[in-house]
């Protein structure tokens, strides 16, 4: 999802061919069927133009544990993934600590998510870049409970997140708000979880020459890449 000059441009893989065959869907899928810098500085490539600036900023969330859902709607993972990729960032792209913001399981709550994306928007400056990673469950509201007709009510479920009670999760229209008024330059977001391609409206290719990079780069953005469209995710246990 790009955000360029104030509109949605999401980007998004290419679809699977016609003929691929869907993997059978896991019992533990991500989705609630009624079932080195210092100081987090941007990095530069040695050959890196001169126009990047600004610190990096990440927020980094990982639910394996759900108290209020069935035992077979834990996941095994998803945290696991999550702070692998949180030391990533620090080991090899020179985020600092101080600069992210790391929810795992009983921290990931409704209120600590709404906690999270208001402090970032109050520190983040104009000039900063963040990353946000969601790894646990999601949810998507159909029709009269119909997921083919769609409504694009999709969310993420908290670690207190509650069976069928969109109450007690975080509309995706809510991440869209937060992804608009954090005042960073850049935002990119993934998200691991079922029906995680409801954040996007509409989706195209993007090719980038060398020349467009600068241009794009002094423009206000925001991306994000979804790894479940409206489709369940699996949780691998390996």
């Amino acid at each position: 999802l790009l955000i360029a000059g104030g509109g949605l441009t999401p980007v998004e893989a290419a679809p699977e061919s016609a003929g691929a065959a869907r993997p059978p869907v896991d019992p533990k899928a991500r989705g609630l069927v009624s079932t080195p810098a210092q100081g987090g500085q941007a990095l530069a490539a040695p050959d890196a133009e001169d126009f990047i600036e600004g610190n990096y900023w990440a927020l980094i969330i990982g639910i394996n544990q759900y108290p209020s859902l069935d035992k077979d709607k834990q996941l095994t993972v998803a945290r696991k993934d999550a702070e692998a990729l949180a030391k990533l960032l620090v080991d090899r792209y020179g985020f600092s600590r101080q600069q992210m913001i790391e929810l795992y399981d009983e921290k990931a709550s409704l209120k600590g998510l709404i906690h999270a994306f208001s402090q970032l928007k109050r520190r983040v400056s104009g000039k900063d870049s963040l990353f946000i990673y969601y790894a646990g469950h999601g949810e998507y509201e159909g029709f009269g409970g119909d997921k083919v007709k769609a409504d694009n009510m999709g969310y993420w479920v908290p670690s207190d997140g509650e069976r069928d009670d969109p109450a007690s999760y975080l509309f995706n229209s809510q991440v869209k708000d937060y992804l608009a008024s954090i005042p960073a330059r850049h935002i990119y977001v993934v998200v691991d979880s079922y029906f995680s391609g409801s954040l996007m409206a509409r989706t195209r290719a993007l090719t980038l020459g060398r020349g467009a990079i600068k241009e794009l780069y002094s423009e206000k953005s925001r991306w994000v890449l979804a790894s479940g469209g409206l489709h369940p995710v699996a949780d691998p246990t390996d």
